[in-house]
Parts: C-alpha cells; structure tokens; sequence
C-alpha cells in the first residue's frame, strides 16, 4: 500500500498486524516501535522491544538493577489435527471446521484459566501445523489481552518456492504491546516430504537457510526448533549458550526416538526442552538436565486423541545460577543439574539497566 493509501484508511491496522508482518518482512524489530506510531498514531516506546542482533529481539523489562528472571508457567497443548487437515492446507483449500474450532478453543481456555488461577507469566505452546492461519488474528488479540505468550506451530501455507511450514511467537511484554516472531522450518523431515510428494498434484516443500531466532524476555532466553529440526546438530550447536529454554512444536509419530532426542537435546544444550506433540501421537512435556533421575520429567502427558493440557511452572533463575557457579568455580560439584557440556560458554543477553 501507498503512504497515502494507508493514512485514508478508516480502520488501520492493529498493533500486531503490523508486528506479525514486519517481523514477516525480516525487518529489525527496532524500527517496530516508531513504524507502528506512524501508521496508528500511537507513541508506543522503542525500548519495549529492542533487537540488539539480527537474531536475537529483546523484550525484557528495563530496570534501575538488573534484578533475576522470574519463573514461567508453560501449558503445553495437547492438541489433535488429522492428515485431512495438513492436506488441505498443503494443497492451498484448508478446512476450518467447527470441531476444530472448539477443540482450539478448549485449549486455549484452560491456558487463560491457569494464567489468572497462578497469577505468574504464561506461556501457550501449541503443536506443529496446528493452527489455522484465520485463527492466528484473533487468538493472538484474546491472548495478549490476558498476557499469556504463544508459541504456535502454523497450517501450511503457500509460497513462490512451494509450501511453508512455519511457527509463530507473539509475546506480551506489556502495554497492549505484542511482539511477534516468525521461524521458518529449515529442512522437511523425510517422512513429511515423502507424504507431500504423495498428494495429486504433488507439493513442494519451502527450504530455508535461518539461524533460529532467540528471544530474551523477563523469564529467560528461549528458541525454537520445530520437530525433525531437533535431529540438526547444526541448529542445536548453534543455541548452545544462548538459551534457558528450547521450545519444540512437534508433530512426531515416533516418540520413542525423540524420547531419547530430547533427553539428548537437554543435557548438550544444558537448557529445558518443552515439546508440544500432536494428540493423535501425544507424549508432550517439558524435560530439564536435573542431576536425580525422578526430576527430569518436569511434566508429560500421554494421552492420544483427548484435546488437553499440561502445565509446569519454570525457573531459568535457578538454572543460570548453576551455570555460573560452575564456570566461575570448574573444580567444585555443584548439586541441582547435570555437569555442563565441554567448552560451554554463558551467552545469553545481560539484564539492561536504566540509569538512574
């Protein structure tokens, strides 16, 4: 659209339609703020959200000192979405039905219904492919209204290089402000680009060459990796460090391999790995590198076919604080967590503080 075009309009965009398609576009999330002030006339604060690198978007809470990372409760959606649905979507007619709809929205009520009963910083992770892409406006709208995060795993959608498999974070770091980011999945899985060479006429998967983008938020440093891109050591090597928390929207039939895969995953990565599978496979939870065997499991739920929730409550504090403990002190044994992985380094964002 035209300069013109956009100051004539009578119902200009909202905040997070210009948030999601900037963050679309790969333009830096500095310029959010005054861009957004422009087309609404709004005088939204570019320190809400800063992106200090071209990979990493801060959207912590500035201080007068740089006080600890407060815990999160993360729901993990139990969510079901069959073959037809994918399918549809692959082939450019997704199917929105009002099963689907009710489902969607039973989830997402039980995460709004934990976020006030816990009274703590919330985040909604839901499956890969999971999500119609119609709905992603006005959920995002209900969610950052209650103050509950999201992280998304999208229906296909189409592009000039095939199709698109992709996940959505919108974040509520406060204000009515919602900052949104997007991760392309890299590489298809096998499998998955096996079924969608099956479909008449057969559909090309999107490739794309992304660093995974890190978020640095008032409960911590996470990262996405969207199911198979688990398996990519480049990808995981690439976060080592730099993150509290790695988020994995799955659709995985195999949750035997990735049982191991994620157990893997946390101890190289030293960080809490929060899968959310689909319902038709389930076994969606959140593993962390605890020392005693009965702690890693911070929750799991196997339960195929039932359009539920999981939640568990985490502490990025109490992980950091062993993490520096054992850089600052390599020959002591320090109790909590396991060892931390050879020639690792703490590179996640300092606290930025205000002067006084």
């Amino acid at each position: 659209m035209s300069e013109l075009d956009i100051l004539l309009m009578t119902r200009p965009p909202s905040q997070f339609d210009i948030a999601a398609r900037w963050a679309k576009a790969g333009r830096s999330m500095a310029e959010l703020a005054s861009t957004t002030n422009a087309v609404r006339g709004n005088r939204y604060s570019a320190d809400v959200i800063r992106q200090p690198h071209g990979h990493v978007v801060d959207i912590a809470t500035a201080g007068l000192e740089p006080n600890p990372v407060s815990d999160i409760l993360v729901v993990l959606g139990n969510l079901r979405t069959s073959d037809d649905h994918w399918a549809a979507a692959a082939n450019g007619t997704p199917i929105l039905t009002r099963q689907r709809m009710a489902a969607i929205g039973r989830v997402v009520n039980e995460a709004i219904r934990l976020r006030h009963w816990k009274k703590k910083p919330t985040m909604l992770v839901l499956p890969e492919l999971s999500l119609p892409k119609r709905l992603l406006r006005p959920l995002a709208r209900r969610l950052v209204q209650e103050g509950i995060n999201l992280v998304a795993g999208i229906e296909y959608s189409q592009s000039a290089s095939g199709v698109v498999n992709e996940t959505v974070g919108v974040f509520a770091p406060g204000f009515s402000v919602s900052a949104v980011c997007w991760w392309p999945k890299t590489l298809p899985a096998r499998g998955e680009e096996r079924e969608l060479l099956k479909l008449v006429p057969p559909v090309k998967f999107a490739r794309h060459n992304n660093q995974p983008a890190c978020i640095n938020t008032d409960w911590g440093a996470f990262s996405i990796l969207i199911c198979s891109e688990l398996l990519d050591v480049k990808l995981r090597a690439s976060l080592l460090g730099q993150i509290d928390v790695l988020i994995v929207p799955a659709w995985n039939p195999d949750t035997t391999t990735f049982d191991h895969t994620v157990q893997t995953t946390a101890n190289d990565l030293h960080c809490f790995v929060a899968v959310a599978n689909n319902a038709k496979y389930s076994d969606s939870r959140l593993h962390l590198p605890a020392d005693k065997r009965h702690e890693r499991d911070g929750c799991r739920l196997i339960s195929r076919s039932d359009d539920s929730v999981i939640a568990v409550e985490v502490s990025a504090e109490s992980l950091r604080a062993f993490q520096r403990r054992s850089l600052a002190n390599p020959q002591a044994k320090h109790d909590g967590f396991k060892p931390l992985p050879p020639g690792y380094s703490f590179r996640r964002l300092p606290r930025e503080v205000v002067p006084f």
